[in-house]
């Protein structure tokens, strides 16, 4: 890559993190173009040569934060020394993790985005970048799977896609939704976010457990 592609790709990476803080900040929908360029320190004319409509830029947002998501699983696979029971422990605990700030910010942006995408009357151009990453996450799941069956750390019976994939798409999908509706949840305040979170992944990390 020469000098002046360089120079593009930083920009646009540039653009594309101080688009996230302000989207995860505030919502993309109280977000102007002219605010990300102000926050960003360059004119309008120069983000809109990069993303010139809005909903792209969204879009790269949400692909940004979910290869993000895919690398942190990848990370938790990667550790040495650790079995696959361990490190489906990790995983639930980054995705517990999540819900708390600013990640639970971040799992508000990516349901208002899936709910954004199948909503808008103008499709996306080029998803596949996004779903490149969602694929990552699943393929990492499916890595977990295959050591588990490797290292007998997992119920032998249980350890397999159509069980296990459910469980672990099940759980992303409670911690983004509890992100959503705390505390509405939990009117009385009686019933802490972690408590539930602590409930539901000891009630399937049991079921996962070796006979």
């Amino acid at each position: 890559m020469g000098l002046r592609e360089a120079n593009k790709e930083r920009r646009r990476s540039g653009i594309i993190r101080t688009a996230e803080e302000l989207f995860v900040k505030n919502g993309f929908n109280a977000v102007h173009m002219q605010d990300i360029a102000d926050a960003e320190g360059i004119g309008i004319a120069t983000l809109f040569r990069y993303f010139p409509k809005k909903k792209q830029l969204i879009l790269a947002v949400a692909t940004s934060i979910m290869e993000s998501e895919a690398d942190a699983f990848k990370n938790i696979l990667d550790q040495p020394g650790r079995t696959a029971y361990e490190k489906l422990e990790d995983c639930f605990k980054y995705m517990k993790d999540s819900k708390n700030h600013p990640g639970a910010k971040k799992s508000k942006f990516n349901d208002a985005f899936l709910v954004y995408a199948d909503n808008t009357l103008e499709p996306l151009d080029n998803m596949l970048p996004y779903i490149n990453a969602r694929r990552r996450i699943a393929d990492h799941f499916m890595e977990l799977i295959d050591m588990g069956k490797e290292d007998g750390s997992l119920h032998s019976e249980r350890c397999c896609r159509k069980i296990m994939l459910p469980i672990l798409n099940n759980f992303g999908i409670y911690t983004q939704k509890l992100a959503m509706s705390d505390p509405i949840t939990d009117p009385n305040g009686d019933l802490s976010t972690e408590h539930q979170l602590e409930t539901v992944s000891r009630i399937y990390l049991e079921y996962l457990k070796p006979e």
